[in-house]
C-alpha cells in the first residue's frame, strides 16, 4: 500500500522527515503541487480521499473525489461533511484533531469485509445531483427570492 499526498505547503519537509524517521519513505509519493487540470489521474488511482482539516469551510476536493468514484474520509471541521458524507455508506467523518480515530477508519475502509466497490458507486450517486445547472438553477432561485420574487 502506498500513501500518495498530493500538493504542497510549508510542513511538506516535516512529513518527508517524518516518512523517513519511521522507515516508510518508500511508500509514500510526494506528488508535490499539481494543477487543477492535471488531478484527474491522481483521482483515478485514488482508493480513498483523506481530508483531516482543522478548518475547511466546504472542501471542493471532496465533491470532485466522488465525481471520480472515489470514497471520502474527513474531518468533521470539513463543511461537505454534512451534507455530502453518508457514514460507511460513501466516506466516514472523523473528529478534528483525532489520528487514532482517522487510523481506526483507514483500517476499517481497508478492511477485506468493506465493499470498496459499493462505496465509490454511492459516492458518485451522492454528487452526481451536483452539477452545473443545479448550482445555476439554485443561485437564480437565491437572487429571485432576495429579490422578493418567488423562483
Amino acid at each position: 500500500m502506498t500513501l500518495l499526498l498530493v500538493g504542497s505547503g510549508k510542513d511538506e519537509t516535516r512529513y518527508r522527515t517524518m516518512a523517513a524517521r519511521l522507515g516508510i519513505e518508500d511508500r509514500v509519493v510526494f506528488a508535490g503541487y499539481v494543477a487543477r487540470n492535471e488531478l484527474a489521474p491522481y483521482y483515478a488511482i485514488a482508493d480513498l480521499l483523506v481530508l483531516p482539516s482543522y478548518s475547511e469551510v466546504w472542501g471542493l476536493v471532496v465533491n470532485e473525489a466522488m465525481a471520480c468514484g472515489v470514497p471520502v474520509l474527513v474531518s468533521e471541521a470539513v463543511g461537505a461533511s454534512t451534507d455530502l458524507v453518508r457514514e460507511g455508506v460513501n466516506g466516514y467523518v472523523a473528529p478534528v484533531g483525532s489520528p487514532e480515530r482517522i487510523a481506526e477508519l483507514l483500517a476499517r475502509y481497508f478492511d477485506a469485509e468493506t465493499d470498496r466497490q459499493a462505496m465509490a458507486a454511492a459516492a458518485r450517486e451522492t454528487i452526481a445531483p451536483y452539477t452545473i445547472g443545479a448550482m445555476a438553477e439554485a443561485f437564480e432561485a437565491a437572487v429571485a427570492t432576495a429579490r422578493g420574487r418567488r423562483p
